[in-house]
């Protein structure tokens, strides 16, 4: 084993930075580690190798001295900013050019390592550049004034990870766990069971009328289900027929619950004056949508989660925000143990097409609460590991796929358009944080107020500003997520003039 150096022993200066930051001409070589390793050095202090130690330390770190000092051996008191009073009586330059003054001059070092740092960021934006164009955009944070924080491109796919596939010779393990390890292991969702339609094992509430029922419905299709279509509406439709044609309602307590939530958010963006005939509070709706919820279900499903989400949106649109968050924590938990944030499993058209809707909607909500509120996200977006809604509405959605008739416009929704301005949000206050309290660069404020035009881009032409056809009420509140972006973006810039009174 090598002998340890001692506690006292210094490190030998520094060299000169001129060259590469990792070059060899800024290492010690081997050879002079090794001869500065003395033989004396091992002894303790006190000895006579190490008092010829103490000195050689005191000799090093002893100050240098100019170049006319030296010569003529005589003490130099020269600084880095003034010079020593010998070269001052003389009237010479005082001067450090000698190999072995050269650490004298640390402000010359200083100004080196500045280059050098500046030539490795270029060489870094340039890495970055390269493996951008090979591999796609890269997340890396960089300085507040380079560039802003990555802005996902309009209509591109979040970046899937690489998950191991399910091992098919493992099916009969799987079946053993699910039936002997009951309540200690919880399989993934993508094998998981799908739960049995049980009868309404609670109270059957009283439902209002069919008509009305009709009517908040179609309120719902013209106002929420516009932005957020998380409800197959053909499918719904039947199940609500089939609701009122059975006797006692075979559905299970999860679908009265959304059944519910949907009823209370047709009824809250009704356009309809209210009577005392056809009026449903939302808040008896949603009254009677969180009765139906189970608190201690250890099992989610999808009508569920949907449920959670349209009682926060509710409450959000109630100016109840609070309350709203923490329903909407509710429903980014229950999607989470769903699984909607990934692509797996193997579900029909129409499951798998209603479960990525319901993820983007819960993903939309949570990241305008959380600007909105101050609050942190609660989805992270490296966690999105799951494809766009599909461009088609719920009609045209079948079990045997998506069928569009030839002429007929496949997308009235602005679910898309919406998703593309919220994934923005992230970039968006990261750049403001990072810049505070300064306002954003120049190039910074293009760069987001250019990908938001482009956002503007995917909306129907009737959303253009420059457009003369009439716009139709649904597209003003998809408008305005996108109005509420560009808002955070220039109000960060405000600055109130300083050194003017009010008049």
């Amino acid at each position: 084993m090598p002998s340890l150096p001692p506690v006292n022993q210094s490190f030998p200066p520094y060299a000169s930075m001129s060259s590469s930051v990792m070059g060899r001409e800024s290492l010690a070589s081997t050879d002079s580690v090794m001869s500065a390793q003395a033989p004396g050095h091992g002894h303790m202090p006190g000895t006579p190798g190490g008092q010829g130690q103490k000195r050689a330390y005191r000799q090093r770190r002893k100050d240098p001295s100019c170049d006319a000092c030296r010569e003529r051996k005589v003490k130099c008191d020269a600084t880095e900013t003034t010079s020593c009073s010998e070269c001052s009586s003389r009237n010479v330059k005082c001067q450090f050019t000698k190999e072995t003054n050269r650490r004298m001059s640390s402000i010359k070092q200083v100004q080196d390592l500045e280059k050098q740092i500046e030539r490795v960021k270029r060489e870094n934006m340039n890495l970055r550049r390269m493996l951008g164009e090979r591999d796609g955009p890269m997340d890396i944070d960089a300085e507040p004034g380079d560039r802003p924080s990555h802005l996902p491109s309009i209509g591109s796919e979040p970046r899937q990870r690489r998950r191991h596939a399910p091992n098919p010779d493992l099916a009969r393990a799987r079946a053993n766990v699910r039936s002997f390890c009951k309540g200690i292991w919880k399989p993934p969702a993508q094998h998981r069971h799908p739960p049995l339609l049980a009868v309404l094992d609670c109270p059957v509430p009283d439902l209002p009328p069919q008509p009305v029922v009709d009517r908040l419905l179609g309120s719902y299709c013209n106002s929420a289900h516009t932005m957020f279509p998380m409800v197959h509406m053909p499918s719904f439709q039947a199940a609500v027929d089939d609701l009122y044609r059975a006797s006692p309602p075979r559905v299970s307590s999860a679908w009265m619950s959304l059944f519910f939530a949907v009823l209370a958010t047709g009824s809250l963006f009704s356009p309809e004056p209210p009577t005392t005939a056809t009026f449903y509070r939302p808040a008896e709706l949603l009254e009677s949508a969180r009765k139906m919820m189970d608190p201690w279900s250890n099992q989610q499903t999808l009508d569920g989660a949907r449920a959670l989400t349209l009682v926060a949106l509710c409450l959000g649109e109630m100016n109840l925000r609070s309350a709203a968050w923490s329903w909407l924590g509710n429903a980014v938990r229950a999607s989470q143990e769903l699984g909607l944030y990934a692509e797996s499993g193997s579900w029909s058209v129409v499951d798998g097409e209603m479960r990525r809707r319901t993820w983007w909607a819960i993903y939309i909500l949570d990241r305008t609460m959380a600007t909105e509120m101050g609050r942190p996200y609660l989805i992270d977006d490296a966690d999105c590991d799951v494809s766009l809604p599909a461009a088609v509405d719920d009609q045209y959605l079948r079990e045997d796929g998506m069928r569009v008739p030839s002429g007929a416009e496949p997308l009235t929704h602005s679910l898309l358009a919406v998703i593309h301005v919220v994934r923005s949000y992230t970039s968006l206050v990261r750049s403001t944080e990072a810049a505070a309290p300064a306002a954003l660069p120049a190039a910074q404020l293009s760069a987001l107020d250019g990908h938001f035009k482009k956002c503007l881009s995917t909306f129907p032409p009737a959303c253009d500003p420059a457009s003369s056809v009439a716009l139709a009420s649904h597209f003003l509140a998809p408008l305005a997520y996108l109005f509420h972006a560009r808002l955070l973006l220039h109000r960060h810039n405000l600055r109130r003039p300083t050194g003017r009174r009010r008049s």
